[in-house]
């Protein structure tokens, strides 16, 4: 299971952890303390060897999306929260993703949308691989990954409703998609860069979505520690309503 251990400082150390004692530069924590986390699933106070202070608990869904293992340019829980909004995903929804990724945006969305699913495609293996460790990490049990090019998949019609598109062909996804979206439902595009943003536009207005909308993703963390923060990840997300059959 994964432990999140967070020190007195406020640094944390995530790790996989199956019993053992954990070594740490605050000196070792013991397996056994650890193992009440697991018992009691509440968070535990464990004091090191050398006399050090952590908390022990199962990490939350930011710390997997924070501090697991990323492959490109993730989009994180914050970015998903806006796409959440826009979408305005709530419990019982079935939610088409396409571009999995690092599974953040995946992450959010499961949460949102439990007892609901979602249904994710990322044809990239790399990236399927990652995605499918996130999910273990996180225990989600509400999400369907697929290792398949959304452009070869078999998409019902009427089936979804919010359809969520984070890859290189926006504007073929948009065409390629939009009929399995809900009528009256909502399909949320990232954009990497802003050049891309009027294709996306364009795409949804001529299959007749309405209530467009172009949020800019232009966020920077603020670190109260001192340290610099980190670098600023710039995007767009493009957002329209179904209005009727295409």
């Amino acid at each position: 299971m994964k432990i999140l251990l967070i020190h007195s400082s406020g640094k944390t150390l995530m790790r996989d952890w199956r019993g053992e004692d954990i070594q740490t530069s605050w000196g070792e924590v013991l397996g056994s303390e650890i193992g009440k986390v697991k018992e009691s699933n509440k968070a535990v106070p464990i004091t090191t060897s050398k006399g050090e202070h952590f908390l022990a608990i199962k990490p939350l869904l930011r710390d997997i999306i924070q501090k697991g293992e990323r492959g490109a340019r993730p989009l994180y829980e914050y970015d998903a929260g806006i796409a959440g909004a826009l979408m305005s995903l709530q419990n019982g929804m079935v939610v088409l993703e396409a571009g999995t990724g690092s599974a953040c945006a995946t992450l959010m969305f499961a949460q949102m949308v439990h007892p609901g699913k979602v249904i994710s495609f990322e044809k990239d293996e790399r990236f399927y691989e990652l995605a499918k460790r996130k999910l273990a990490d996180a225990v989600v049990t509400n999400v369907e990954l697929h290792h398949e090019n959304l452009f070869m998949a078999a998409l019902e019609e009427n089936s979804f409703d919010a359809v969520f598109l984070d890859l290189l062909e926006e504007v073929e996804a948009v065409k390629k998609t939009v009929s399995a979206l809900k009528p009256g439902r909502f399909m949320c595009v990232y954009c990497p860069v802003e050049a891309k943003v009027d294709g996306v536009v364009e795409a949804m207005k001529e299959k007749r979505l309405v209530d467009i909308e172009v949020v800019d993703l232009n966020l920077k963390r603020h670190v109260i520690t001192g340290e610099k923060s980190g670098p600023c990840f710039p995007g767009f997300f493009v957002c329209g309503r179904r209005f009727k059959s295409v």
